[in-house]
């Protein structure tokens, strides 16, 4: 329902936890990509080739979006109580929170079968 991905993109406790998510996954250095681990968490699955992609494209927009505005990443990063790791890039970190936060709206995420 339309409130329902409401508050799945703009609730504080799901911001925070993507954020979360995000955060223990850049400080995982051997991981080549973050995402599919991230998708295989989320959903129980690993992405197919299409989601890969669409996930890598996401990553990228979202790394350049956060590179022209950097108030946003402030914002983003500022959501909840959890502490941020100072020894990431706080850019990288809001983009991969959008991407957790994109894999987290996914209906297999929400809905179990």
């Amino acid at each position: 329902t339309p409130m329902q991905a409401l508050v799945l993109m703009n609730d504080p406790q799901f911001i925070e936890t993507a954020r979360v998510l995000a955060q223990k996954l850049m400080l995982t250095k051997a991981l080549s990509d973050p995402t599919a681990l991230a998708f295989k968490r989320l959903i129980g699955r690993h992405p197919s080739r299409d989601e890969q992609q669409t996930l890598q494209s996401a990553l990228l927009y979202w790394s350049a979006h956060f590179d022209q505005h950097h108030d946003e990443v402030e914002a983003i990063l500022s959501v909840g109580e959890s502490p941020v790791d100072q020894g990431l890039d706080k850019g990288d970190l809001a983009a991969n929170t959008m991407v957790v936060s994109t894999i987290m709206n996914f209906e297999e995420f929400i809905t179990k079968r």
